[in-house]
C-alpha cells in the first residue's frame, strides 16, 4: 500500500513490497506515478532510480550497513534495511544529493513509520558518511567470488556458480555490466514505420534516438524529455519497448508470409507482434499461454500494431494438445519460462528472488513444453527454443538431451541472421551484458527432418 507521496518515501515503501511479497519493482513503480501523479519529471527518474540503484546495489549497501550496526542485520525489521538502504545509495551512490539531505529525510520519515527507531537509523547513516574511509571489501586476488558478490552485489551462490561456467574474470565483467542502467531500448513497428523513420520522429519530439548495433529494428534513445510510454507515437504504435537481444529472437524463427506459426508462451505478445510484421501480416500465427490475462494484453497491443493475423488461445502448453495439432505448423517459437537471469540490468529483483535450485525446476517445464511441440511441427518445419537466462542447464544441456532422445530434430544454425556473430562455436544463439551491451539471451534453432 502506498501512503506517502515523494520518491524517496515511495522507494522505500517499493522496496518493501518486492523483498516482502517478490513483487516485480516496475508495475510498483507504475502504480505509484498513477497513484501520486508527481508534478516533476524529475521526481519520477529519482524514484527509478533509487529503487532500482538500491536492487542493483543491495549487497553493497548490507556489507556497509553491518560494517556499523552491532546487531543481528538478518533480524532488523525489512522497512529499517530498506530506509538505510536508499539512503545510502544516495549518499554513496548519487552525486547531485547532499548526503545531509538524504539522512535527514531517512530520520524523519523513519519518525513516521517506525517510531522508536530513529536513533539508530542517524546513528548508522552519520557514521557511515563520517567513517566511510574505513570500509574494506574484500579482496578481489583473495576472495573474487566474496568480493564480487558483496561490492558487485549478486547472490554468492550465483557467482560461484557463473565463475565455474564463465570463469572469475568473465564472471566479475558480467555483474558489472548487470549493474549498469541499460539503454532503453524500443523496437520499430515495421507494419508503420521504418527505424530511420521512427528515429526522425522521435527527434523531433525532443529525444535523442541512435540505431542499435545488434537489432535492425532496435532504437536505442539516451535522452527523454518526458516518459516515452507518453509519446503520441508510443500510443499509436509505431514502436514497442522491447530488449535488442530479445528482437533477435523473431530472426532466429525468420517466418515467412503465408506460413502458420505457432508461438507458445506467447505472454502479452511482444514477440508474436514482431513475428507478424515479418510475416508482412501475411499467414497466420496461433499465440498460446497459460495466462489469458496476458493474451488479452497481446491483443491489444496487436490492434494498436496494425496486425490481424494473430489467434490466441489460453492453454497449458505442458499438455499435449491432441491429434488436431499434429503436423500443423510451419514454426514454433517456444519462448520458454526460465530463470530470467540473463535480464538483471533490467529486473535486478530477479537475482534476490533465485535459488539455486530453480534451473532444474525449470528445465522440467521446458522439456515437456519442447517435446509436445515437436509434435505439432511440420516435417521439414523449423522451431526456435529461446531463453533469457545464462543457465547452461535450461539451455544447451536441455537442448542436448532433447536432441537425444527426438531422432526426428537436428540442430541448425541460421539463415540470413542480421548477427551471426551472436551464433557460438556449437551452433547456439547467445547474447550476454558486458559483450554485446543486451540482455542475457539463448536460442537453438532446430529442423524437423523426420516423422514421429
Amino acid at each position: 500500500m502506498i501512503k506517502y507521496r515523494n520518491p524517496r518515501s515511495n522507494a522505500v515503501e517499493i522496496l518493501n513490497m518486492v523483498e516482502r511479497d517478490h513483487f516485480y519493482a516496475e508495475p510498483l513503480i507504475n502504480k505509484v506515478f498513477l497513484k501520486v501523479r508527481y508534478e516533476k519529471t524529475e521526481d519520477k527518474r529519482l524514484l527509478n532510480e533509487l529503487v532500482y540503484g538500491t536492487l542493483r546495489l543491495k549487497n553493497r549497501l548490507d556489507f556497509i550497513i553491518t560494517y556499523f550496526y552491532s546487531g543481528n542485520f538478518q533480524k532488523m525489521e525489512d522497512g529499517i534495511r530498506n530506509i538505510l538502504r536508499v539512503a545510502l545509495y544516495q549518499m554513496f551512490c548519487m552525486d547531485k544529493i547532499p548526503g545531509y539531505a538524504a539522512v535527514n529525510e531517512a530520520v524523519q520519515f523513519t519518525k513516521s513509520m517506525y517510531p522508536g527507531r530513529e536513533g539508530l537509523v542517524n546513528a548508522i547513516l552519520r557514521n557511515s558518511a563520517r567513517r566511510k574511509k574505513e570500509i574494506v571489501y574484500p579482496g578481489y586476488c583473495q576472495n573474487p567470488v566474496e568480493f564480487i558478490a558483496s561490492f558487485h552485489s549478486h547472490p554468492h551462490w550465483l557467482v560461484a556458480r557463473w565463475a565455474e561456467y564463465f570463469g572469475i574474470d568473465e564472471t566479475l565483467e558480467i555483474c558489472e555490466a548487470n549493474n549498469r542502467i541499460p539503454p532503453l531500448a524500443v523496437r520499430a513497428n515495421l507494419m508503420r514505420t521504418t527505424r530511420e523513420k521512427l528515429m526522425c520522429e522521435l527527434s523531433k519530439e525532443g529525444f535523442h534516438p541512435r540505431p542499435s548495433p545488434l537489432s535492425p529494428d532496435a532504437v536505442l534513445v539516451d535522452h527523454h524529455p518526458y516518459p516515452l510510454a507518453e509519446s503520441p507515437l508510443y500510443i499509436q504504435g509505431f514502436f514497442q519497448f522491447q530488449d535488442e537481444a530479445s528482437q533477435l529472437v523473431s530472426y532466429l524463427l525468420n517466418p515467412g508470409p503465408d506460413e502458420t506459426v505457432l508461438d507458445m508462451c506467447a505472454g502479452s505478445g511482444i514477440k508474436s507482434t514482431h513475428i507478424g510484421a515479418l510475416m508482412k501480416n501475411q499467414g497466420s500465427i496461433l499465440a498460446v499461454d497459460k495466462n489469458s490475462a496476458r493474451l488479452a494484453q497481446g491483443a491489444e497491443l496487436a490492434q494498436r500494431f496494425g496486425i490481424g493475423i494473430i489467434e490466441r488461445i489460453a492453454a497449458d502448453g505442458e499438455k499435449d494438445f491432441g491429434n488436431a495439432f499434429y503436423g500443423r505448423f510451419d514454426r514454433i517459437l517456444v519462448d520458454a519460462p526460465c530463470t530470467g537471469l540473463g535480464t538483471l540490468r533490467r529486473k535486478p529483483e530477479i537475482k534476490w528472488f533465485a535459488n539455486e535450485g530453480d534451473s532444474m525446476h525449470y528445465a522440467k517445464i521446458q522439456g515437456a513444453l519442447l517435446k509436445n511441440c515437436s509434435l505439432y511441427l511440420k516435417s521439414g518445419g523449423t522451431m526456435v527454443y529461446a531463453t533469457c537466462t545464462t543457465e547452461p542447464e535450461e539451455n544447451e544441456e536441455l537442448i542436448d538431451c532433447v536432441l537425444a532422445r527426438d531422432s526426428s530434430l537436428s540442430l541448425c544454425t541460421p539463415r540470413e541472421f542480421p548477427r551471426p556473430d551472436t551464433i557460438d562455436s556449437g551452433g547456439f544463439f547467445r547474447t550476454l551484458p558486458h559483450r554485446h551491451g543486451a540482455d542475457g539471451f539463448f536460442g537453438a534453432i532446430l529442423k524437423k527432418t523426420g516423422n514421429r
